[in-house]
């Protein structure tokens, strides 16, 4: 396959015991329309009730883009464990493909939480562990009906001896040819990534000794190319991180206009005066210039700069930059601190967003998107998006606004039954104004019937209760 031009696009996500999801999956438009892969964006909405699930599908694409990039996961990941539960399971589908070839690719791994006891037995300290880790990819066009498991490493405590990872006859394959010190590099290497809190099949490790081993090139590639997904084309943003005193920004930036050359990443900048490495600060600069091309026809009369400029050595004696970034309405400059918080989260996933519209393999996760945009330009940039963006997006939002754009097509409600979290709403015209629909299902009984399933949208609320609530919470002492 062709690297400047293979396209990675996510059909599928699963979650199992995320938050207090125990069960949901949820399928991007173009998984039910193959044709529209490379023509037309990718959209997914997910609505519902506070607390309902929506933003642990944004949190599992969260773990998928460490878990792709080799990098370990937080300390905290086992707070996303359903309560009750050993392990989250995590599920992803995605097709590769460019001009000549395309595979389908099934991945999916699981996180465990481990207690470990402090030296003197009184606490305890939690790692979070990436195990179960399976990788099956089919070639289109092959006369086998099933994937091809070509990794997976849930093993017996005897395979973990003499095994890297299951299939036997796929191991034994990769290290065809080879030398004993090769088999026990891969085994070091599982090991390696488990004590780590990482993935073992995209870690550096794995990837330099399948490099050197008999692994099925086109496996070896799709190995790469994912990494390279996670790394470069995969944003999850939590616009919640947005405060008066930092700002999360996303971003990806090609210097020559080829994947050879493209900068990605996420970091947290803060709003008062900071540092930053010169090669940085360079690059901030090229993701200012990119987003104001398109901040002031979202938002007329803004700009931002980065103002009191100065030159410094680091401690370390590498040379750096000093500033402060600042907010320009109109000619009148004020600290970015403190502009409107709608602004400083359109700002934060801009230039991702561009990405996505601009790239066939970016997809773009954010949580919460309406919080702080109004409404009308919030269903301007959905509907922007939706007609001639190249890549994917997949928002939570209360703001009902892109129902009445998107119609259900790509849009997911999240239900009452913790075994099927999100769900398709049925039966709805192209004509119906799909958001009178729901709030009209969710003021009646909440629920939509067909003869297969059954499900509740929302857990129904009264007014009357709500305000006997008020009233009766007055007198409590």
């Amino acid at each position: 396959m062709n690297f400047s031009k293979t396209i990675v696009r996510l059909q599928k996500a699963t979650i199992q015991n995320v938050k207090n999801v125990s069960y949901g999956s949820v399928d991007f438009p173009s998984s039910l329309n193959p044709a529209s892969l490379n023509s037309r964006s990718d959209i997914v909405g997910i609505y519902g009730q506070n607390g309902s699930g929506k933003t642990a599908m944004i949190s599992a694409l969260g773990f998928l883009k460490t878990v792709l990039s080799g990098l370990n996961l937080s300390p905290k990941t086992f707070n996303f464990i359903k309560m009750g539960s050993e392990a989250m399971r995590l599920s992803f589908g995605f097709i590769l493909f460019d001009d000549t070839e395309k595979f389908s690719v099934d991945y999916s791994f699981s996180i465990i939480d481990e207690k470990k006891p402090s030296a003197d037995g009184l606490s305890f300290s939690h790692v979070s562990h990436v195990c179960k880790e399976s990788l099956r990819i089919k070639k289109e066009g092959d006369t086998a009906n099933h994937a091809t498991t070509v990794i997976d490493t849930d093993l017996s405590k005897e395979e973990e001896k003499d095994y890297a990872f299951t299939p036997k006859t796929s191991f034994e394959l990769t290290i065809k040819e080879k030398d004993k010190s090769l088999a026990n590099d891969l085994i070091y290497a599982r090991r390696f990534a488990y004590d780590n809190s990482s993935s073992f099949i995209f870690s550096e490790k794995a990837i330099s000794s399948f490099k050197e081993s008999s692994l099925d090139s086109s496996y070896f590639q799709i190995i790469q190319f994912l990494q390279f997904y996670g790394r470069m084309d995969l944003f999850v943003a939590d616009t919640e991180e947005c405060t008066n005193l930092l700002i999360p920004i996303h971003f990806r930036l090609s210097h020559a206009g080829d994947k050879a050359t493209l900068v990605s990443g996420s970091f947290p900048l803060p709003l008062a005066q900071t540092d930053l490495p010169t090669p940085l600060f360079e690059d901030l600069k090229t993701w200012k210039n990119s987003i104001n091309s398109l901040l002031g026809t979202l938002v007329p009369g803004v700009s931002i700069d980065l103002k009191n400029v100065s030159s410094i050595t680091s401690p370390t004696g590498q040379p750096g930059n000093r500033f402060q970034i600042v907010s320009v309405r109109d000619g009148v400059v004020i600290p970015f601190s403190y502009e409107s918080g709608g602004i400083r989260k359109i700002v934060s996933v801009l230039s991702c967003l561009i990405s996505a519209y601009n790239s066939e393999s970016v997809l773009v996760a954010i949580d919460e998107f309406d919080s702080g945009i109004f409404e009308y330009l919030l269903g301007e940039v959905i509907e922007v998006f939706s007609e001639s963006a190249k890549g994917q997006l997949i928002f939570t939002s209360h703001n009902l606004r892109p129902l009445e754009i998107l119609g259900n097509n790509g849009i997911y409600l999240t239900t009452t039954d913790p075994n099927n979290r999100y769900a398709r709403y049925s039966f709805v015209r192209e004509e119906s104004n799909f958001r009178n629909k729901y709030l009209r299902a969710v003021k009646l009984d909440s629920a939509v019937t067909n003869d297969s399933n059954r499900n509740l949208y929302y857990s129904p609320t009264f007014d009357g209760e709500i305000r006997h609530a008020f009233r009766s919470s007055a007198h409590e002492k």
